[in-house]
């Protein structure tokens, strides 16, 4: 499994980013838009730096969208493999606390 995402991952040494339709892509799943990282939740993006996760953008309902995580990845998202979301990230107390990934998640989206 490894060497598959490790492959997924990157191409030609660098940062493997794909086209998939947003309509499909399962909440975890993370995507590039406008150079920025986001992570899908629901009907809302939630915008990603090192900082943590910042306030929810509505999600598109249709359209391409710039796929980081692997996949592999991806194809357990959505079979059932669902994220775990807590508070821990929330940038302040007045955010959805189910709108955060766990620290202990080890999918790694990125």
């Amino acid at each position: 499994m490894d060497a598959t995402l490790h492959s997924e991952r990157l191409s030609e040494g660098r940062k493997r980013i794909y086209a998939a339709p947003i309509e499909g892509l399962p909440d975890g799943a993370m995507i590039e838009r406008d150079g920025r990282a986001f992570a899908v939740s629901r009907d809302r993006l939630l915008p990603w730096s090192f900082e943590g996760y910042g306030a929810p953008v509505p999600r598109p309902r249709r359209g391409p969208a710039n796929v980081l995580t692997p996949p592999s990845i991806v194809a357990a998202l959505s079979a059932g493999y669902a994220p775990r979301w807590i508070a821990a990230f929330a940038p302040s107390p007045r955010l959805d606390a189910s709108a955060y990934l766990s620290p202990n998640s080890t999918r790694d989206a990125t």
